[in-house]
């Protein structure tokens, strides 16, 4: 590929651009989980407001949205591997548009179950598996911090978009808010996908991290194969942990707008909303720090019985003040579960095997001593 069609813009010349593929990718996924994770949430609360549809029917197209973005996700790792990732970023752009688009012409459920199995393939293929395999790639020694920092787009989204995109769909309804939403998507995950987003370092001439690349390097993936590793137990063992625990985490997202809404205002739900995104951020940042200093297996374990215990405590509040700090406590244990999956799967796993359990836990929803398996595993 030629040096005019990758270089990166605003980088400059001679300077690692790492952290501007980093920036690129922080801003894909700033509008993903604002109008498509988070989003989720405030189009199922308006369903059910406009139609007056049940929220068990609704929930199960939710479902079916995201089980069919991570089954979708096997494909896209297939295809990263073998053509530019922003060629997909820039078709998850146009169909989500058209998936947005037709949101507001939905008046039937099975429409909504086809424009979300849409709205599904396209979410995914310009999410946060294209995004966290990129960065994977530009950082090796600084991978933990570089994750960090791209993958808070994805909280900062709800921070920010999503509390304005349920304050467009309350007046204007989704019939009028929907053509806002597609330009929003469209704009938003094009610009940086052109402007920032580089599939690797390899053709800009450096190394991860920054080192220059030598003339005589030759790419070499040590490791266990994917066919070799799925057929052991413990890939099963820790695939099924977490994508039970990621599933819980995201059907309790999917369901916060509408139980805030029912037991305050429909203001408060939207604050809740930025709040449940920056203690994400917050706690983010925090894990990217301490979570290479625990033993992780065990780490997991304390997460993942504190964002259970979070979502119980949720269930049972009626008080504002209490439901948005047990909210806090739950998305703590949430957010480290998200942050210990991606440095599994950052870490040890090559981009095939790495992919295809991020597809498998989204479809539902650091190296260490204890580690049952010290080598990497590789496509």
């Amino acid at each position: 590929m030629p040096q005019a069609e990758t270089r990166v813009y605003f980088a400059k010349s001679g300077k690692f651009p790492g952290w501007w593929v980093v920036t690129g990718c922080f801003i894909v996924l700033f509008f993903g989980s604002s109008l498509g994770f988070y989003g989720m949430g405030v189009y199922l609360n308006a369903f059910s407001k406009e139609f007056g549809w049940k929220i068990s029917s609704l929930s199960i197209a939710t479902t079916f949205f995201f089980l069919i973005g991570g089954l979708w996700n096997m494909v896209v790792a297939r295809v990263m591997a073998k053509y530019d990732v922003r060629y997909l970023i820039y078709a998850g752009a146009v169909v989500g548009a058209g998936s947005l688009y037709m949101l507001g012409h939905v008046t039937q459920k099975w429409h909504l179950f086809a424009v979300y199995a849409v709205f599904a393939v396209a979410w995914s293929s310009s999410g946060l598996t294209a995004a966290t395999t990129v960065v994977t790639r530009w950082f090796h020694v600084g991978r933990a911090s570089a994750i960090a920092a791209a993958s808070s787009g994805l909280s900062v989204g709800g921070i920010v978009l999503t509390p304005f995109v349920k304050k467009l769909i309350d007046a204007q309804h989704m019939s009028g808010a929907s053509k806002w939403l597609a330009l929003i998507w469209l704009i938003g995950m094009v610009t940086p996908a052109y402007l920032f987003i580089r599939p690797d370092p390899h053709a800009l001439n450096w190394m991860p991290d920054g080192e220059p690349k030598p003339d005589d390097h030759v790419i070499d993936l040590p490791g266990t194969p994917m066919a070799v590793a799925i057929k052991t137990k413990f890939f099963w063992v820790v695939t099924g942990g977490y994508v039970l625990v990621m599933g819980a985490q995201v059907g309790a997202i999917q369901q916060i707008v509408k139980l805030v809404e029912e037991r305050t205002t429909a203001g408060t739900a939207a604050l809740a909303t930025s709040v449940l995104s920056g203690a994400s951020v917050v706690f983010r940042l925090i894990g990217g720090r301490i979570i290479p200093k625990f033993p992780l297996a065990k780490f997991m374990v304390f997460i993942a019985a504190l964002q259970g215990t979070g979502i119980i405590l949720i269930g049972q509040m009626e008080n504002t003040i209490l439901l948005f700090l047990y909210r806090v406590v739950w998305r703590h244990g949430g957010q480290r579960t998200h942050d210990a999956v991606t440095a599994h799967r950052a870490t040890f796993w090559r981009e095939g095997l790495r992919t295809y359990l991020c597809s498998l836990t989204t479809g539902v929803s650091h190296r260490h001593r204890n580690w049952p398996h010290s080598h990497w595993f590789h496509s």
